[in-house]
């Protein structure tokens, strides 16, 4: 994608032709104009390969957890259309980050009910579309197996969840040890090969 080889409507083709795969999760990166005619035709490229549409992956929409609540509501805001374009396509769930706040998050003593405020104004958002909004470890405070299970058990919400992903742990944590902490609240599962 970033070398300009792939294009996303081209995408489902070549997983069914070359891989012979028929799930697909959407990087919100890789949507080149997410308006509504490019998204008809995404969904025509999907259903003509035969290939579902699972999760969208939301990056670089704001700190979930910023200790600024304007940013916070900004963060929320800014998750509503991609929520829109999963319901569209068909996904179950909709990806987001927990980051912001201090670079030491395991001194941060509210980051946690500050991440939960946020998704509970996406999920609101996403009532009635049937679709989980769904965490993943993905560096720093959201890559915490501990602070993953506190902001679960905070948010208490039956469409919330984690993507939990094999690789994704910080430097020096036991990665078996997290992901058994994580993996009962899995709404999905990212499985990479890691080495070392």
């Amino acid at each position: 994608f970033f070398q300009g080889k792939w294009k996303l409507l081209e995408l489902p083709g070549i997983l069914r032709d070359q891989f012979g795969i028929t799930a697909l999760e959407h990087v919100n990166q890789f949507f080149e104009n997410p308006m509504l005619t490019y998204l008809q035709k995404l969904k025509k490229s999907c259903a003509d390969a035969g290939v579902q549409s699972t999760i969208l992956m939301v990056d670089g929409e704001g700190g979930t957890a910023s200790p600024d609540k304007a940013e916070r509501i900004l963060a929320a805001t800014s998750h509503r259309k991609w929520i829109d374009i999963a319901h569209f396509l068909g996904c179950h769930s909709v990806r987001c980050n927990v980051y912001g706040g201090a670079q030491d998050w395991k001194q941060d003593a509210s980051l946690v009910d500050r991440a939960a405020e946020t998704i509970h104004m996406m999920l609101d958002y996403a009532k009635g579309s049937g679709l989980n909004i769904i965490v993943e470890n993905h560096g720093g405070a959201s890559s915490d197996p501990d602070l993953l299970v506190a902001l679960v058990k905070k948010v208490n919400h039956p469409k919330f969840g984690l993507l939990c992903d094999l690789g994704n742990w910080n430097k020096g944590d036991d990665r078996y040890a997290a992901v058994k902490k994580t993996l009962p609240y899995a709404r999905g599962l990212s499985v990479k090969g890691t080495w070392g």
